[in-house]
């Protein structure tokens, strides 16, 4: 957090402190957040039903372990990458804060300080542990649930529904 606070971003309202495992818990989330969009389950259904229909009809065969390599790497993947953000960001008892203004949103972590004005923020849902911000069509910030209490989950709709 900044030493120097700057008199413009809203106050905090929220705030959050990590515990052990909260790291690996948001990691899935945010893992199974991008595996149920549904171009992405598609992508990996595919392969999938291509070894199960390959096996059914001319039998197993040593290649089709590679159709469902494909899908179980690719998740693990997701999730290691969506691992190493989050352990750098949420050591156990790293402090995160949360703000609502009139024409921003503000999030505090231990690497610094975010200000969202609400005409950027395309929209806003719960996933479980996390809370989704779409920044622009293909962009999601992801942020502990905490920060986002479920008024200010309806606050920030309502505010983005008025800038648009």
């Amino acid at each position: 957090m900044s030493m120097y606070p700057d008199p413009a971003a809203p106050s905090v309202h929220h705030e959050w402190v990590a515990a052990p495992g909260d790291a690996a818990r948001l990691a899935r989330a945010a893992t199974l957040s991008v595996v149920r969009r549904p171009t992405v389950a598609v992508c990996l259904a595919i392969p999938v039903v291509y070894v199960v229909v390959r096996a059914v009809l001319l039998g197993p065969d040593a290649w089709l372990a590679a159709g469902i390599a494909f899908p179980v790497v690719f998740i693990g993947l997701l999730y290691a990458q969506a691992a190493r953000g989050t352990r750098a960001s949420m050591v156990p008892g790293s402090r995160w804060v949360s703000g609502f203004g009139e024409h921003e949103l503000m999030i505090g972590t231990p690497i610094g300080r975010t200000v969202l004005p609400y005409r950027s923020v395309k929209g806003i849902r719960r996933a479980g542990p996390l809370v989704l911000v779409t920044v622009a069509p293909r962009r999601r910030l992801g942020f502990p649930a905490p920060l986002f209490p479920p008024a200010a989950v309806d606050f920030v709709r309502a505010r983005i529904a008025h800038t648009t």
